[in-house]
């Protein structure tokens, strides 16, 4: 396992392809890229939405992504839905070669810059979720 590097996981669906979007500029824009050691991506939708989903990660070879159809990860889903979210949310585990992962949905967004090492763990290499209190 790497120690040095986290990873990304981000479960999405076709739906979600712009949202997709604007999560992956904003990584692109305010996280430190070094950090990454690569971004996973799994389809939760029917593999006809895989070519859609590899159209919008090819704006983005700067970045280490790695697109996942549901059927490379279970062979047996027809019907795709919040169950299937969570389980992919769980599966992608073993896809991860890194200590620490992140798991994002398609509608989160980075805002401000990100050192995922100063600011989700601590000295002592536990994670923490930092809470920003609303105006």
């Amino acid at each position: 396992m790497l120690t040095n590097k986290i990873s990304l996981a981000i479960i999405t669906f076709n739906r979600d392809f712009s949202i997709l979007t604007r999560l992956l500029n904003s990584i692109n824009s305010h996280c430190s890229i070094n950090q990454i050691h690569s971004i996973e991506i799994v389809l939760n939708d029917h593999a006809k939405w895989f070519h859609h989903l590899e159209l919008i990660v090819n704006n983005f070879s700067t970045l280490p992504i790695t697109c996942h159809n549901a059927n490379d990860i279970f062979n047996g889903f027809n019907a795709f839905n919040w169950n299937t979210q969570q389980y992919f949310k769980c599966k992608i585990s073993d896809f991860i070669k890194t200590d620490w992962y992140m798991i994002l949905d398609s509608k989160d967004c980075f805002v401000e810059n990100v050192d995922f090492f100063k600011d989700y763990l601590t000295h002592d290499n536990k994670a923490v979720m930092p809470v920003i209190e609303s105006p």
